[in-house]
């Protein structure tokens, strides 16, 4: 048995903790560990407080640009009530893009998103990647004729990078 590592609740079967919260799906990360044995509390800690951020501040926008989503797992949030294009590096089926659900993705060059019109998208998320870029505030800086007037863009997990 699994202790949650977000709310502290026992998980005794697989499927039990995922309907604690279906809206916000708390403990999947608990429920994926619990199957595998893989995610570390800290992380499960850190992709929940992902996805508060997420419906707090992406309420009411249709069209999001989701920059290194990696295999999805904050796509798969936001496509439940977004538009979502999904972009990372890699297509590995596990690791990357291969392992996609149904959302649109694109295997691209991060740092080059000239391929995108102005104004595309009504928020953008740069999912745990940014300090991978060579100049993160330049990149943030262009990547916002992206969006749409009243559009947002939200850095994700700055604070271990």
């Amino acid at each position: 048995m699994l202790t949650c590592p977000i709310c502290g609740e026992l998980i005794t079967k697989p499927n039990s903790c995922i309907a604690i919260d279906p809206a916000l799906k708390t403990h999947v990360d608990a429920l994926y560990a619990y199957q595998v044995g893989a995610m570390p509390p800290f992380l499960a800690r850190i992709r929940s407080a992902d996805r508060r951020l997420i419906k707090k501040y992406l309420s009411g926008y249709q069209s999001v640009l989701e920059i290194g989503a990696a295999d999805g797992w904050l796509t798969h949030q936001l496509a439940q009530n977004h538009h979502v294009l999904a972009l990372d590096y890699s297509d590995h089926p596990i690791t990357g893009l291969g392992a996609k659900g149904a959302w649109h993705t694109i295997q691209m060059d991060l740092t080059d998103l000239s391929i995108f019109p102005d104004r595309q998208f009504d928020a953008l998320v740069i999912n745990h990647g940014l300090h991978l870029f060579p100049n993160p505030v330049q990149y943030v800086q262009q990547s916002q004729r992206l969006i749409r007037p009243g559009g947002c863009i939200i850095l994700l997990n700055l604070i271990f990078h």
